[in-house]
C-alpha cells in the first residue's frame, strides 16, 4: 500500500510539473502577445497623430483664393448698379432740393403747436379751479343745513333722555 502511495504521488507530482510547465509557457507567450500588441498601437497611434495634423498652409491658400474670386465678382456685380445710382442721383437731385421745407418753417409750426399745448394746459387749469370752487361751495352749503352745533344738541338732547331712562330704571 505504501507502494501504491508512492506510485500515485509521483503521478500526481508529474502531472503538477507539467501543469506548471505548461502555466510558465503560457505566461511567456502572454508577455510575447502583450508587447506585439504595444508595438502595433504604438504604430497605429504614431500613424493617426500624422494624419490628424491640420494643413494650415493648404486652408490659408484656399481663403486667399475664395477672397480673391469674391472681390472679383463682387467688383464686377457692383460696378453697373454703382453707374446706375450716379445717374439717378443726378436726375433727382434738383427736384428734391426744391421739395425740401425750410427749418424756419418747421419752427414756425413747433411754435405753433408749444403754443396750442399751453392753452390747453391753461384751460385744464381753469376748469381745475372752477371745479374746486364747486366743490367748496357744495361743502359749505351743506355745513350750513345741519352744522357741528346741531350736531352736539342732537348728542345733548339723546344724553338727557338716557340719563332719564336710566333715573326711572333704578
Amino acid at each position: 500500500m505504501d507502494q501504491e502511495v508512492h506510485q500515485t504521488l509521483g503521478i500526481l507530482q508529474q502531472r503538477v510539473q507539467s501543469i506548471e510547465a505548461g502555466n510558465t509557457d503560457l505566461r511567456a507567450s502572454l508577455s510575447a502577445l502583450n508587447t506585439k500588441m504595444d508595438e502595433r498601437f504604438g504604430s497605429l497611434s504614431t500613424k493617426l497623430d500624422e494624419r490628424s495634423r491640420t494643413p494650415w498652409s493648404n486652408i490659408i491658400s484656399a481663403c486667399g483664393m475664395t477672397m480673391g474670386i469674391i472681390t472679383v465678382v463682387g467688383s464686377l456685380a457692383i460696378s453697373p448698379l454703382s453707374r446706375k445710382l450716379a445717374e439717378i442721383g443726378t436726375e433727382y437731385r434738383y427736384p428734391i432740393h426744391a421739395e425740401i421745407v425750410p427749418r424756419a418753417e418747421h419752427l414756425e409750426k413747433w411754435r405753433a403747436n408749444e403754443k396750442d399745448i399751453d392753452n390747453v394746459r391753461q384751460r385744464i387749469g381753469v376748469d381745475a379751479a372752477n371745479l374746486q370752487r364747486q366743490v367748496d361751495e357744495l361743502r359749505t352749503q351743506y355745513n350750513a343745513v345741519y352744522g357741528a352745533r346741531d350736531i352736539i344738541m342732537d348728542l345733548k338732547d339723546r344724553l338727557q333722555r338716557l340719563e332719564l331712562e336710566n333715573a326711572k330704571k333704578s
